[in-house]
């Protein structure tokens, strides 16, 4: 019976600690856009898609969707766009630190932006940089009221993993008790009382 409740006990944890990992966006990869058509030098800004600067001092950029989450557009050719000057990142941006505790990590990328998109209650942390390589690459993660019901809901998925978990344990151990005494030929309730 003790294994029973170590097992509902360590559903529910990890049930928290996966709850955890998705408020946080740890598991979120990276997703490479197109190459620009020169090597890139500096992210300039975040309006309805990335700008950047290239080497040679010409301005690329990369159009978003203009449906919320804002992602990227999918392109396979002539995806970057070239402009004289990149405006100003959008006034709801906010990008000192990103989203806070929801930006990513970064220092892997040469030059990058994390940025904050707010909506009410609600905001959407993204990230753009571009690698050694040259390859740009963005990151996205929204942000909800609701993310604080992940952790209701994943250790009560968790506490039924472990219950599971528990019972196969239990019936298990049962049909083990029951082999073992018959094997051993001994009939425990024919033994004296001490």
């Amino acid at each position: 019976m003790k294994t029973f409740f170590i097992l509902l006990g360590i559903g529910i944890l990890g049930g928290f600690i996966a709850a955890h990992i998705y408020v946080q966006g740890f598991f979120i990869s990276w997703i490479k856009l197109s190459k620009p058509p020169e090597e890139p030098q500096k992210i300039l800004s975040v309006n309805k898609g990335i700008w950047i600067k290239t080497e040679s001092d010409n301005i690329y950029y990369y159009p978003s969707s203009e449906m919320y989450p804002f992602r990227p557009i999918a392109c396979e050719k002539n995806c970057w766009h070239k402009y004289e000057i990149a405006p100003a990142s959008e006034e709801y941006i906010s990008n000192s630190s990103g989203c806070g505790m929801y930006s990513p990590s970064t220092k892997w990328l040469i030059d990058s932006i994390s940025v904050c998109q707010n909506f009410g209650p609600a905001a959407i942390a993204f990230a753009y940089g571009f690698d050694k390589n040259g390859i740009v690459h963005y990151w996205l993660h929204p942000i909800g009221d609701q993310n604080g019901l992940a952790y209701i809901v994943f250790p009560v998925q968790g506490g039924a993993y472990g219950l599971i978990l528990g019972l196969a344990w239990l019936v298990i151990s049962i049909i083990y008790d029951a082999i073992k005494e018959r094997k051993s030929g001994i009939n425990y309730d024919d033994l004296p009382d001490n």
